[in-house]
Parts: C-alpha cells; structure tokens; sequence
C-alpha cells in the first residue's frame, strides 16, 4: 500500500513538470509583449483621435517624430491663431524603430482620418515589422503584424 503511495506522487510529479517545461516552452518574450502591447497602444491612440474630433468637432493631430521615436496626440483649439494643446504622448521603448511614417495623421471634424501612408514600425530583435493602417473614411484602425524581410 506504501509502494502504490509513493508510485502515484512520483508519477504525478513527474507529469506536473512536464506540463511545466511544455508550457514554458509557449510563452512569448516579455519584450515581444511589450512591443505588441506598444502598438495596440498606438492603434488605439489613432481610434481615440478620430473620436475626439469628432465628439469636439474640432481638428486633431498625431504628430510623428521617427527619429526620437514619439507620437503626440494634440487637439487643435483655434486654428486661426495656431493655437493647440497636447494631450498625449506616447514613446517607443528601446527596441522599436518608426521605419516609415507621415510627419503627421489628423482627423477633421467630420470623422475623416488623414493617413497619406502606413506607420511601418521595425523591431530588429524580434524580426517583425508592425503595419498600422487606417481607411480614410471609416476611420478602421488595422494593425498588422509581419515578419521582417
């Protein structure tokens, strides 16, 4: 009876281990989750955007700065003065690259989104690119992900 015992917890825990390595062998990198979880930021940042000029009935921007890796979500408060505030900025962490993007992305009071081109953002580490694209009409945000050429 003794034997059967000890038998039955060698065997479960040898089966709980291999369920442990099989699923660690599963997970993703935390920076990975962290570079997907940028991006979905960003698209949301864009969505965000077309609602607020729409809600406001006033003109809003995303201004893009590839080279320090920044995006800056103002809203424009009087256009005949220039005059603007900023909302929101969002940062790149270490590791993300904005290969391709417009200097800038603005939504227009009636809900037209102003996307010349896609945002391309690169991570060399992970060999992915990230596609962020928008229908001008519709204002759909899509966010792609795709292996790195």
């Amino acid at each position: 009876m003794n034997a059967r015992f000890v038998e039955k917890t060698i065997l479960v825990s040898v089966m709980g281990l291999v369920v442990c390595l099989a699923m660690s062998s599963h997970q993703p990198e935390p920076e990975w989750v962290g570079y997907r979880s940028t991006m979905r930021e960003l698209a949301h940042m864009v969505r965000t955007m077309r609602n607020r000029a729409l809600a406001r009935q006033r003109t809003v921007q995303l201004r893009v700065d590839a080279s320090r890796g920044a995006f800056q979500l103002t809203s424009i408060q009087d256009e005949s003065q220039a005059y603007e505030t900023l909302e929101r900025t969002l940062w790149l962490p270490q590791g993300l690259e904005v290969s391709e993007a417009p200097a800038e992305l603005t939504a227009l009071p009636s809900g037209q989104l102003l996307l010349p081109a896609p945002i391309i953002v690169d991570a060399p580490s992970y060999s992915r690119l990230f596609r962020l694209t928008a229908d001008e009409k519709t204002g759909a945000v899509q966010l792609h992900e795709e292996p790195a050429m």
